[in-house]
This record gives C-alpha cells, structure tokens and sequence, in this order.
C-alpha cells in the first residue's frame, strides 16, 4: 500500500480522477517517483464510497491510499481518499 497527501490541482467526481500536488509521501510512494512538488493523478473509480468526491474541491488537501497498478494513461489506481 503506498500513501500520499495534497492539494487538489483538478477533480473529475463523475469519472472518480483527482490529481494532487504533492506534499509529502510515504516513504514507499517515494520510489515510485512521488515527491513534495510533483503532480499525480489518481484514479478512485473503485473506491466504494467514490460518490464523497462530489465534497471536496480544488485546493482541498486530501490524503491518497493507492497501488502501483496504472491505467493505461499512467494514473494510480487507488481505493480511498480522505481530507487532511
């Protein structure tokens, strides 16, 4: 499991995709490439309670639970998000 939180650059609620300006990682997330200052999407289209995205807004800081596994765009498939 990798983690990361930040501030959300863009939110698409209807097709479940945020993409975050990282602040900081989990240590494991690091080696995927994450770090402070870079930008990364996530794909929350499995997350069950996928509709609570509808609450949160660009520039919210958000905290992101996800796997290595991408879609086929590069966006980190992940199962849950929460604010910070």
């Amino acid at each position: 499991m990798y983690s990361c939180e930040g501030t959300i650059d863009s939110l698409d609620a209807e097709n479940g995709v945020v993409t975050l300006l990282v602040d900081s990682t989990s240590s494991n997330a690091q080696d995927l490439g994450l770090v402070a200052g870079s930008m990364c999407s996530f794909d929350l289209s499995a997350w069950t309670m996928r509709e609570s995205l509808t609450d949160y807004s660009v520039g919210d800081t958000i905290g992101v639970w996800f796997s290595e596994l991408t879609t086929d765009d590069g966006t980190y498939r992940a199962w849950c998000a929460q604010p910070i």
